[in-house]
């Protein structure tokens, strides 16, 4: 066996290899909403907390729903009167640890909804993390909150 083969049947294995840990699964969810936007306005801001109750980190890359045409993650930057919206490009959530979405601080840009969303409706989010899994979470949208 050469060089190259060990290498390629190494690979051949590893890559056969079922996953370890599911980050996703080991996220819980909760406080999950939206505010209502007024009316023609085309993005919302969506809110949430979760926690990692895994053992190893849980990295979220993307959301994406059926609602909208884009879920991109933001968080507010700010010195003095002067603040800012900057892009989060993925979320890492350590073992045990919190993340929460807050009005005024991190929270999500629900861009272009596909229909008018209102207060009493919910709307699903998938939370797409490294490993492949995905967490599905209801947001309900609310009135002025």
């Amino acid at each position: 066996m050469t060089s190259r083969d060990y290498l390629w049947a190494t690979m051949c294995v590893v890559l056969s290899m079922p996953r370890v840990g599911f980050p996703c699964e080991d996220i819980e969810m909760f406080d999950a909403w939206v505010r209502e936007p007024p009316p023609l306005v085309t993005v919302a801001a969506g809110y949430f907390t979760l926690k990692n109750n895994g053992s190893e980190p849980a990295t979220i890359e993307r959301i994406e729903s059926a609602c909208c045409a884009e879920v991109a993650m933001h968080k507010v930057l700010g010195n003095g009167d002067q603040r800012r919206m900057t892009p989060i490009p993925e979320l890492v959530v350590r073992p045990g640890k919190i993340a929460s979405f807050t009005p005024g601080n991190a929270h999500l840009m629900l861009i272009a909804p596909s229909q008018p969303l209102q207060h009493g409706q919910s709307v699903e989010l998938r939370f797409i993390c490294s490993d492949g899994t995905s967490l599905r979470t209801g947001f309900d949208v609310v009135y002025g909150q």
